[in-house]
């Protein structure tokens, strides 16, 4: 346990945990709470309680706990069995729902009745009895449409959080059911309702109450979710047709826009291809038209939505790219907003996977603003891996054609190989080693479209400045067992595809280390991975 964790209805946090206090029965004592009181109440004594069942549930074990008043000298033992701990949580849960439903109708005293179901929705045991979740679920939902903004703000984001608690709870993950099923229709109908309001925070928070819904719902709760995606197209349409006349205006109409999308995203992924098929057209065209809009602030949320929906149709995306080719070169080249140049060359990663060879027509103009960013100084540090990732995967999808591209891009990739390492920079030391991933993807990627179309001789020259870059990763005294697999991995690749022609480079002494090295880590996945390469470079040179 944490010393910052919380609980329902305990203020505080317990003042030492750790080993070497017993009691004096001898018995060793996991925590210690200190009081300085007149005399000990029932209240401290839950609190220790309540710390005992958070403890024995973080460690699966039973647990001790003492109770000190530094004022008089009392001294309490409590101890709780790992079986009853999740109970005594669970009862304690339920009890405090029953006292927090207030007739007050004060702005203040509602306010504190929604924290108060927030302190439960946070219940670290992410579990609310399911007696009690009408009585919850009803209390919120009056919550919501409150008059004052406060409460019905505080009331969103419970059901953010009640939606998450359930989903990483013990029902969730034993049956694959949220429990808030049931709810869903009603609560999405409530939130829905506060997503035009003037009020930002309340707005925000009402979107992202829905999309915290979606994203746990399990997967007999499509049904709600498939009616919601029409009823998100149409306020997306909507939008277009609201008026601007200030810079107020123009902000909360991109703000809305942004939030729609963000939704679409969501909601496309919790959409089993069938039930998205129908909308894809609306989707992608509202989509289309927000990137329409110039200088707008959701481009970044409209190309994740765009990743989304490539994903779901794969081949099926070919129809939308002569309509979305002219948007993400702009995208590509933002280089001065990171996230909106992010999420487009993502979104090319994901194209170039989901179409193949069809995105051939648009590679030009791709690849000619992937080099670009690469060489402008300015653009910020970590997109640049990203943009070396996403090289690899049109490779992937063109093979034999991606050719008229191979000369610049090994260009490119052993360039940012040669990036030095440095010693004490733990900043720059992460961002050269995510460089190094995204290098050896890439050239792993490239080899492997150029020896599955039939063409690995083109790649003949190149093998000696990868050779170098290998042998330089072996060197290092403080490895990234990380980044050794995947050499591991690209050694394996070179193997296969090259193989006694580049015995020379795979009997050089640095290639058995390398791998040896990397086998005596205690991964079994990497293990598994370097003892395949061992294989394959042995069957290379023999």
């Amino acid at each position: 346990m944490q010393s910052q964790t919380k609980v329902v209805g305990v203020g505080g946090i317990c003042d030492w945990i750790g080993k070497g206090l017993l009691s004096e029965d001898g018995r060793e004592v996991d925590f210690l709470e200190i009081k300085f009181l007149h005399g000990l109440r029932n209240e401290n004594r839950l609190q220790v309680l309540v710390y005992c069942a958070l403890l024995s549930l973080a460690n699966h074990r039973p647990t001790i706990g003492m109770l000190y008043n530094a004022r008089t000298g009392e001294k309490e033992i409590c101890s709780l069995d790992f079986a009853k701990s999740e109970k005594l949580l669970s009862d304690i849960t339920l009890f405090k729902l029953k006292g927090v439903v207030s007739l007050d109708p004060h702005d203040v005293v509602q306010d504190t009745t929604a924290r108060t179901i927030g302190r439960i929705c946070e219940a670290p045991f992410g579990s609310v009895p399911p007696e009690s979740l009408p009585t919850l679920v009803n209390e919120l939902m009056s919550k919501i449409m409150k008059d004052c903004p406060q409460v019905s703000i505080q009331a969103c984001c419970e059901i953010h959080n009640l939606a998450w608690a359930f989903a990483e709870g013990e029902i969730a993950q034993n049956n694959g059911m949220n429990p808030l099923i049931p709810f869903m229709p009603r609560l999405l109908g409530t939130l829905l309702q506060l997503t035009n309001v003037d009020e930002k925070n309340l707005r925000d928070a009402a979107f992202e109450a829905i999309s915290a819904l979606i994203q746990t719902g399990a997967s007999n709760s499509k049904t709600p979710f498939n009616n919601l995606l029409p009823i998100i197209l149409a306020r997306l349409c909507t939008s277009f047709s609201v008026h601007v006349f200030t810079n107020e205006d123009k902000e909360r109409k991109n703000d809305v826009q942004g939030l729609l999308c963000a939704l679409i995203k969501v909601l496309v992924c919790k959409l089993e291809v069938q039930y998205l098929l129908p909308h894809a057209d609306g989707v992608m065209k509202n989509l289309l038209l927000v990137l329409e809009t110039k200088n707008a602030t959701c481009h970044g949320e409209v190309f994740s939505a765009i990743s989304v929906v490539c994903d779901k149709l794969e081949s099926h995306f070919d129809r939308y790219m002569p309509a979305l080719a002219p948007f993400l070169i702009i995208g590509l080249k933002n280089f001065q907003a990171f996230h909106v140049c992010t999420t487009a060359v993502e979104l090319v990663s994901d194209i170039a996977r989901s179409i193949e060879g069809n995105i051939q027509p648009y590679c030009y103009d791709i690849m000619a603003t992937l080099v670009e960013c690469l060489q402008n100084q300015s653009v910020d540090c970590n997109l640049k891996p990203l943009v070396l990732t996403c090289i690899g995967d049109i490779a992937m999808a063109l093979g034999k054609a991606f050719e008229p591209f191979l000369q610049i891009s090994m260009m490119m990739l052993i360039q940012a190989s040669q990036t030095p390492l440095p010693d004490d920079d733990d900043e720059v030391i992460e961002l050269v080693n995510h460089l190094r991933l995204s290098v050896l993807e890439a050239y792993t990627s490239i080899i492997k479209a150029f020896n599955d179309s039939g063409c690995i001789d083109m790649l003949a020259g190149y093998v000696s400045p990868i050779m170098q870059f290998l042998q330089a990763l072996s060197e290092e005294k403080d490895k990234d067992f990380y980044i050794v697999s995947k050499a591991a991995g690209l050694l394996c690749e070179i193997a296969r595809a090259m193989g006694r022609n580049v015995k020379g480079h795979l009997s050089h002494p640095f290639v058995h280390a390398l791998l040896s090295d990397d086998y005596a880590n205690r991964d079994d996945l990497i293990r598994e991975i370097c003892h395949r390469a061992m294989g394959d470079i042995q069957a290379a040179i023999q």
